[in-house]
């Protein structure tokens, strides 16, 4: 995680190299606290109302950033598509492909954490409504505020 300079608007640019990232389950959480904290620093040091986030993937491989892609419920006629695409793409790119249908989606998300229209138990509807934060229309990224003392 890298502060550099503003965009074309002024909010601060904080910029985080994926290909630096690491998948260890140790530090997972640490890393959601530190990003918070450091945006939380930026906007309070800066007086900033927003900042810009930058993921550069440059030199970064899926590996770094995606445990699977799932694709959920493609139609048959898709097959055809897929066997094209496969051809182009990395064998590390294709091992995290997987392709699920009403049950074999719960081999990956339980029941209780999988939206309703997709066969699960979760009652949340996303609401996009202009203007409000994302921690408000969406609890579940919703981080605690960090207070920097003056």
């Amino acid at each position: 995680m890298v502060p550099y300079n503003t965009d074309k608007f002024g909010s601060h640019i904080v910029t985080l190299r994926v290909k630096l990232h690491r998948k260890e389950a140790s530090v997972v959480d640490l890393m959601k606290k530190f990003f918070a904290y450091f945006v939380d620093k930026i906007l309070y040091e800066h007086d900033a109302i927003r900042v810009t986030v930058i993921f550069d993937c440059t030199d970064a491989g899926v590996s770094n950033v995606v445990r699977y892609i799932i694709v959920h419920n493609m139609p048959w006629i898709l097959n055809a598509v897929w066997k094209i695409i496969k051809t182009m793409l990395p064998s590390e790119g294709v091992e995290r492909i997987r392709f699920t249908t009403k049950d074999g989606i719960l081999d990956y998300v339980d029941r209780q954490n999988l939206a309703k229209y997709m066969g699960g138990e979760d009652p949340y509807v996303y609401n996009y409504e202009k203007g409000k934060p994302l921690g408000e229309r969406c609890p579940l990224v919703s981080y605690p505020k960090v207070v920097i003392p003056p």
